[in-house]
């Protein structure tokens, strides 16, 4: 076998793998738990369903 022929053997054995996992329209958004400026946790979207919530992310050092 080639390099090449392989790589598309694992590419069509590998792909329905990736295409599963994805996230399909309709499903809900994975939690997930970022800190504030206290460090206090705070999980998304558990602890706020229903409400508009808006992200800032910066770096400072």
């Amino acid at each position: 076998m080639t390099k090449i022929n392989r790589f598309l053997y694992l590419l069509v054995l590998l792909a329905p793998m990736f295409l599963w996992a994805w996230p399909q329209p309709g499903d809900p958004a994975p939690n997930i738990s970022v800190p504030d400026t206290a460090w206090q946790p705070h999980t998304i979207p558990a602890e706020y369903r229903g409400h508009v919530v808006q992200l800032f992310f910066w770096q400072s050092t």
